[in-house]
C-alpha cells in the first residue's frame, strides 16, 4: 500500500465512490476484481485507471442496479452505511451531477488520493465522487 493510500487508524472510517455504466456484471467484475496467478497477482483495470496501488478487497461494494440514470442518491440505497453515506454524498454533488449511471463501486476503509478523476470503460465514463466518513 502506497504511503498517500495507508490511513492511520482514526481514518478507517472513510469511503470512497465511483459512479459508472456497465451492461452487464460480467463486465462489472473483470474492471474490479484481482486477477491471482501462480506467481503474483495482477492488478485490475479499475486500479490502473485510477492509479491505486492497493486495497483491502474485504472492503469493497460494486454493483449495477437497472438502466441507468441520473437518480445517483437511489443507486445507494441497500449498500452499508447507505442511511449514513447518502445525505453526505448528497452534499457533495449539490451542483448537480450530468452523468447516467447504473453502477456504484465503494471501497470503504480508504481515502482516495483524487489524481485522476475519470476514465472510461467499453467507451463509458466511470467517475469519481469523492471520500466521506461512514461512522
Amino acid at each position: 500500500m502506497s504511503k498517500q493510500e495507508q490511513l492511520p487508524l482514526g481514518q478507517l472510517d472513510q469511503v470512497s465512490l465511483w459512479l459508472g455504466q456497465f451492461d452487464t456484471e460480467e463486465q462489472l467484475r473483470e474492471y474490479v476484481n484481482f486477477i491471482y496467478l501462480e506467481d503474483r497477482v495482477v492488478k485490475l483495470k479499475f486500479c490502473n485507471d485510477f492509479l491505486i496501488d492497493f486495497f483491502d478487497e474485504d472492503f469493497i461494494e460494486a454493483f449495477i442496479e437497472g438502466l441507468p440514470s441520473n437518480n445517483v442518491l437511489d443507486l445507494l440505497v441497500g449498500c452499508s452505511y447507505d442511511d449514513v453515506i447518502i445525505p453526505k454524498y448528497e452534499k457533495l454533488m449539490m451542483k448537480g451531477f450530468n452523468l447516467k449511471v447504473n453502477t456504484a463501486i465503494l471501497l470503504f476503509n480508504f481515502k482516495y488520493h483524487e489524481k485522476v478523476l475519470d476514465s472510461t470503460y467499453n467507451n463509458k465514463c466511470i467517475k469519481y465522487i469523492g471520500t466521506v466518513k461512514y461512522k
